[in-house]
C-alpha cells in the first residue's frame, strides 16, 4: 500500500513497520470516528469467502494481548482477500504491536515452511496466536498454570485427557531459538520412540516478560488438527539405545517467555496421550484426504429460482402509435348523400322609423346687424309639415353661401322630400332676441332620402337552422354508420361505435330577416378498427421488459404467458386494460451450465454445495459424488453432471 491509498475507509498516511508476513500502517479514519488508527495487514494470508466470515466474526470486538497489555481491536476487514485489523494509535500501542507482530511473523514463516500453500493453517495461527476473540466460545478451553498445558485438538467433542504440567526446573528453551536438546545418554526402557508432534492450534495469551513462576494461558482450538506425526521404527536390541530427542516446538502465540522441558523417560499416561494424538492425527489426515481428493463423478440437482409476476397494463388505440403502450388502429370512414329541407323562421323583430337626410344650401346672405362671429343653426319647414334641421352649426357673413347637412322630421318615409321642395327667401332671426338680423335664400338642390317608416319583421335564428339540420342528420346517421361497419375486416373490432359529424349549409345566416330557412345536410362517420392480438402483443412486450428489469438477465417466463381479455376503459379515451400473468425462472443455457461446473470443479463437496446455495438463481440444490477414494467434486468437467429440475409454468 502507498501513501494516500485506501484500505476500506482508512487513508494511508505512512508505513511505520513491515516484515515478511505483515505490514503496519498509520492511517486516517475518513469517517471521523477517530483521527488516527493503526492498520495491521497480513498479505501472506489469502482468505476464501468462508474464511473471511470466520476471521471477521472472531476479530471484530476482539483484542491483542501484548505482554501484560491488552490492545482492543477497533475494526477488522479484508483487503484484496488479505485480513487486517484496526486499533487506536498511540506510541505505546505502536511499540506493543511491533513487538507482537515480529513474534507472530516468526511463527507464520515456520508454519508456511511446514505447510506450504495451506492458507487454513496460516489463518488459524493468526486467530489463535495473535487475536483473542471476545467472548470466548464454548469450543475453546482456557488453561492457566505455571507452564502451559497442551490440549490436543479433537473432532466431534472427543474428551481430552489432562496433561501434567512440565516442571520449570528443567532447561529453558526460548520461542525464538527452540534449539534441539542434546541426545539422551542413558538407555531408554521403551523399544519404540514416539516423537510428539507440535501442537498447531493452542494459542498462548497473557505472556509477559520471562518470570520464574509466570502463568501462561493457552487456548486450544478444535477446528483443525495438525498432520500425522512421524513414527520411528524400534531400535534393534543389539544397539546402544541412544535416541536424539528434539525439543517439542512451543505452542504458537507465546510472546517473550521461556519454557522448561523435562528430560527423561515418558510416563505411561504421557505415552497414552501421544497414542491418542497419533490416532486423532491419522483420523484427521484420512478425513482430509477423503474430503479433498476428487470422486469419480458428481451429480448436481438444481431447482431453479422461480417466482410469479402479475401486472396490469393500459393499452391505447390511436391513428398513430405514439408510445410502447399504444397500438395503431385502422381508420374507417363513410360519407352520406346530401339532403335538403326548409323550415320556418321564428325570430321576431321591430324596426323604428328612420329620418330622411339631405343638404340645404343658404345663399345671398345679407346681415343687417352683424357681430362678425355669427353662427347659423338651420331649422326650416315646408308646406307639408316636414322640417329640415341642420346637423351642424355654420358661420355666416354678408354675401356668403353655405351648405348645411340636414335631416327631415318627423322620421319616416314622409321626410323623403323632392329636390327644391324648400326653395325660397328666408329671414335670419336672432335666437335670443327673436329679432330679424338679416335675409338669405335657401334651397334643397337634391331630394332627401333614406326615410323609413317603423315596422315589425321576422328573422332566422340558429335554432331554426339546427332544427332542420338535426332532422336530416337523424335520417342519415343509421345508413352512414352501417357503411363504416361494412368496412371492418375479419378479426377486427371497432374501438367505439362510429362517430359522425354533419356538414350543414343554410341559405340564411342567423339574424337574417326572412320568413323561412332552407338547409342542406350531409354526414361523415368514422371509427378505428383494431385486433385483440395487437393489444396482447403490446402488453406482452411491456411485461417481458418489466420482468427482465426486475429479475435480471437469464430469467424468462416458463410455460404460458396468460393474458386477460382486453377490457375497454370508460373515460380513458380509446384505451383497454389487460392483465398479464406468468412464472419467471432462471433458464440454464449450455454456457451458464458450463460456468456452474467451472465454479465447483475440484472443490470439496461441502464447499461446492455452499457456493451453489449462495447463488440467487438457485432455489434448492443437492450434490452427490460417486466412486474414487475422495468425495470432492471432480476437476474434469465432463465428470460433473447437472440435473435441472423442471419448473412448471402456467397453462394457456
Amino acid at each position: 500500500m502507498t501513501v494516500e491509498s485506501f484500505i476500506s475507509n482508512y487513508r494511508i498516511l505512512t508505513q511505520f513497520f513491515h516484515c515478511s508476513s505483515s505490514e503496519c500502517y498509520l492511517a486516517e479514519d475518513t469517517t471521523g470516528n477517530a483521527p488516527l488508527a493503526i492498520i495491521t495487514l497480513w498479505p501472506i494470508i489469502t482468505l476464501t469467502e468462508e474464511k473471511q466470515a470466520e476471521f471477521l466474526q472472531k476479530a471484530r470486538g476482539g483484542t491483542v494481548q501484548c505482554g501484560d497489555k491488552t490492545v482492543l481491536i477497533r475494526d477488522a476487514g479484508v483487503q484484496d482477500q488479505h485480513p487486517y485489523i484496526v486499533t487506536q494509535s498511540s506510541y505505546e500501542i505502536r511499540d506493543l504491536l511491533e513487538a507482537q507482530v515480529k513474534l507472530l511473523d516468526q511463527i507464520l514463516q515456520r508454519m508456511q515452511k511446514s505447510y506450504p500453500g495451506d492458507q487454513r493453517v496460516l489463518l488459524n495461527t493468526l486467530l489463535y496466536a495473535f487475536i483473542t476473540p471476545t467472548p470466548v466460545s464454548e469450543h475453546e478451553a482456557v488453561v492457566s498454570s505455571p507452564v502451559s498445558q497442551v490440549e490436543a485438538p479433537v473432532e466431534q467433542n472427543t474428551p481430552i485427557p489432562p496433561v501434567t504440567p512440565i516442571p520449570q526446573s528443567e532447561l529453558p528453551v526460548s520461542l525464538e531459538t527452540a534449539t534441539p536438546l542434546p541426545p539422551v545418554q542413558e538407555p531408554m526402557v521403551e523399544k519404540t520412540v514416539i516423537a510428539i508432534p507440535p501442537v498447531q492450534e493452542p494459542v498462548v495469551e497473557n505472556t509477559a516478560a520471562p518470570l520464574a513462576n509466570e502463568e501462561v494461558t493457552l487456548r486450544a482450538s478444535y477446528n483443525m488438527l495438525p498432520p500425522p506425526p512421524p513414527v520411528y521404527a524400534p531400535v534393534s536390541q543389539g544397539e546402544e539405545q541412544k535416541v536424539a530427542r528434539q525439543a517439542t516446538p512451543l505452542p504458537f502465540g507465546a510472546s517473550i517467555g521461556k519454557y522448561r522441558l523435562r528430560r527423561g523417560r515418558l510416563k505411561e499416561w504421557q505415552i497414552g496421550v501421544a497414542v491418542v494424538l497419533i490416532v486423532l492425527l491419522l483420523a484427521w489426515g484420512i478425513n482430509t484426504l477423503h474430503t479433498t481428493l476428487p470422486a469419480t463423478s458428481a451429480t448436481v440437482t438444481i431447482k431453479p429460482m422461480s417466482q410469479a409476476m402479475r401486472k396490469t397494463y393500459t393499452i391505447s388505440v390511436s391513428a398513430q402509435a405514439s408510445s410502447p403502450l399504444s397500438v395503431q388502429g385502422r381508420a374507417l370512414s363513410a360519407k352520406s348523400e346530401q339532403l335538403v329541407q326548409s323550415g320556418p323562421a321564428t325570430g321576431q323583430g321591430h324596426h323604428d322609423a328612420v329620418s330622411a337626410t339631405g343638404t340645404m344650401v343658404v345663399s345671398q346672405i345679407n346681415l343687417t346687424n352683424s357681430t362678425g362671429n355669427d353662427v347659423l343653426n338651420l331649422s326650416i319647414g315646408d308646406n307639408n309639415g316636414v322640417t329640415a334641421t341642420g346637423d351642424e352649426s355654420v358661420h355666416i357673413y354678408t354675401g356668403g353661401t353655405v351648405s348645411i347637412p340636414s335631416h327631415a322630421s318627423p322620421a319616416g318615409s314622409a321626410g323623403n322630400i323632392a329636390a327644391h321642395d324648400m326653395d325660397g327667401p328666408i329671414q335670419i332671426i336672432d335666437h335670443y332676441t327673436q329679432a330679424v338680423i338679416g335675409t338669405a335664400y335657401i334651397s334643397n338642390p337634391q331630394p332627401f332620402s333614406g326615410g323609413v317608416d317603423a315596422r315589425d319583421y321576422t328573422y332566422v335564428q340558429q335554432s331554426d337552422i339546427d332544427k332542420v339540420a338535426n332532422a336530416l342528420v337523424t335520417q342519415l346517421t343509421t345508413d352512414t354508420k352501417a357503411k363504416v361497419k361494412q368496412q371492418v375486416k375479419s378479426g377486427e373490432l371497432l374501438v367505439q361505435d362510429p362517430s359522425c359529424s354533419p356538414n350543414t349549409s343554410p341559405d340564411h345566416k342567423p339574424q337574417d330577416e326572412a320568413a323561412s330557412v332552407t338547409v342542406k345536410v350531409s354526414l361523415t362517420c368514422s371509427a378505428l378498427a383494431y385486433r385483440n392480438q395487437q393489444l396482447q402483443d403490446a402488453a406482452t412486450q411491456a411485461y417481458n421488459q418489466d420482468g427482465t428489469a426486475h429479475f435480471g438477465k437469464g430469467y424468462n417466463v416458463v410455460g404460458a404467458t396468460v393474458l386477460s381479455k382486453p377490457t375497454f376503459v370508460p373515460g380513458g379515451g380509446d384505451s383497454f386494460s389487460i392483465t398479464v400473468n406468468g412464472i419467471w425462472t432462471f433458464q440454464y443455457t449450455d454456457q451458464s451450465q458450463l460456468t456452474l461446473k467451472k465454479l465447483i470443479a475440484g472443490k470439496p463437496a461441502n464447499d461446492a454445495l455452499q457456493m451453489l446455495r449462495t447463488r440467487k438463481d438457485i432455489q434448492n440444490v443437492t450434490l452427490t459424488t460417486n466412486g474414487g477414494f475422495g468425495t470432492a467434486v471432480p476437476s474434469v468437467l465432463p465428470q460433473i453432471k447437472l440435473n435441472i429440475d423442471k419448473v412448471n409454468g402456467l397453462s394457456a
